[in-house]
């Protein structure tokens, strides 16, 4: 008896389908055909419904004859755009021409892909004019069960453009909050370090003393952060983030006894001395696809996401994983 798919089901089919036939789709076209549209049809849109699904839609305002591969329409409005680029491409230098066809039209959404990695762009920061960086990227490669979720959110039946918008707001809110109060327990700023002192201090803060402040509230925050509960399902550690860890301590040689890895769900981390706080790189890495590399910056301040296409590449950062050891070890 015939049973529907769910989401993740066709997910996890068109993965595998992608694994087998990436090398071997060379045009833009062919990546269409056997990766994107696929995807919007297991988000239940009617590829073949010209008045739901346009193909080559004008976004012309240059008077260039620009057309934007897709447009998903409701409702006789369009409520999303869809740049495709060939599978082996990389999306970055093409931000500027979806970002162009994004002010031609009245559509919310744009979705920028080359069938493996889906960058979605709205209007979060100025009204009309697309924000320069995605608020979310769905990695064909990393369907993890939050990412599935969320595109679902996309799918024909659910799409609703004010309720992606208040979630992915709470997403980002809650992102540069866990940011700001992480980067403050590495390392507190000189502003957190004053307003915490005033709000205890009050009249009794000393400028002159911001030094004492400051040490002494870096050494009280690591009483207060609690130490990640163990669990039975103990995650998979791969080849690929094994490797990592040894070029890592290969690199550092004479610090190597105190490198340690921890794997979480989402990323593999290699630390100094055991801490999670005092992470070196993180890791995101599946058999058969690009490998994310990420380096502290500024002393955990921000951070920097790196690509690479084999993790003995990792060696030519030497240079990075050295100075992130110095920021790790200054904690």
């Amino acid at each position: 008896m015939y049973r529907a798919m769910n989401l993740t089901e066709h997910l996890d089919n068109l993965s595998t389908k992608i694994e087998k036939m990436k090398d071997r789709i060379g045009t833009e076209e062919a990546t269409k055909n056997a990766f994107v549209l696929p995807l919007l049809l297991s988000l239940e849109y009617d590829v073949y419904n010209p008045l739901e699904v346009v193909p080559e839609m004008p976004c012309d305002i240059s008077n260039k004859g620009d057309r934007v591969d897709y447009a998903i329409f409701k409702d006789g409005e369009p409520v999303m755009i869809v740049e495709c680029k060939q599978c082996s491409k990389e999306l970055a230098p093409f931000v500027p021409q979806l970002s162009k066809y994004y002010v031609a039209t009245n559509a919310r959404f744009a979705v920028l892909t080359n069938g493996i990695e889906y960058w979605f762009f709205a209007d979060f920061d100025k009204t009309n004019l697309m924000d320069a960086k995605p608020f979310f990227i769905f990695d064909m490669n990393n369907c993890d069960s939050e990412g599935i979720e969320l595109l679902g959110l996309f799918s024909k039946n659910s799409l609703d453009e004010l309720k992606i918008i208040e979630r992915f707001t709470e997403l980002r809110l809650r992102n540069m909050f866990s940011d700001f109060i992480n980067n403050n327990i590495m390392c507190p700023s000189d502003a957190f370090v004053e307003y915490a002192t005033k709000s205890v201090l009050g009249e009794g803060y000393d400028k002159a003393l911001h030094s004492v402040y400051k040490s002494t509230i870096k050494s009280l925050m690591s009483d207060f952060i609690p130490t990640p509960p163990q669990t039975d399902e103990t995650p998979i550690i791969n080849r690929i983030e094994l490797r990592a860890y040894e070029i890592v301590k290969d690199v550092l040689k004479e610090d190597s006894s105190e490198i340690q890895y921890k794997k979480f769900k989402s990323y593999f981390t290699v630390n100094q001395g055991g801490s999670v706080w005092r992470w070196i790189i993180r890791v995101k890495a599946k058999h058969g696809s690009s490998i994310k590399i990420c380096f502290p910056v500024d002393s955990y301040k921000t951070n920097e996401w790196v690509q690479i296409d084999n993790i003995e590449s990792l060696y030519n950062m030497e240079a990075r994983i050295m100075s992130a050891f110095k920021i790790a070890a200054s904690l």
